[in-house]
């Protein structure tokens, strides 16, 4: 299983799923909110120098999530050249 977490900079994946048995209702919220769904495309863009925040880009907004969160969003991973433009 791979996870948001897991991803480097310029990786392109798709949501899997979202373990929401381990994310707290208002961070299910706030995802939601953002456009994170499964099936949703996002790229990881750059990860804070201690590795948390991550700044993702999301249908062409960008977004910081919490390490801590991004480890309960499963994602399948594409080739980070595929995507881009």
């Amino acid at each position: 299983m791979i996870t948001l977490a897991d991803l480097q900079p310029n990786d392109i994946a798709v949501i899997k799923a979202f373990h929401e048995n381990d994310l707290d209702a208002k961070a299910m919220r706030r995802f939601r909110e953002m456009g994170l769904t499964t099936g949703t495309e996002i790229k990881l863009i750059r990860r804070a120098p201690l590795n948390d925040p991550i700044e993702i880009s999301v249908r062409g907004a960008l977004f910081s999530i919490r390490g801590e969160n991004a480890k309960f969003i499963e994602v399948s991973q594409e080739s980070g050249d595929a995507k881009e433009g």
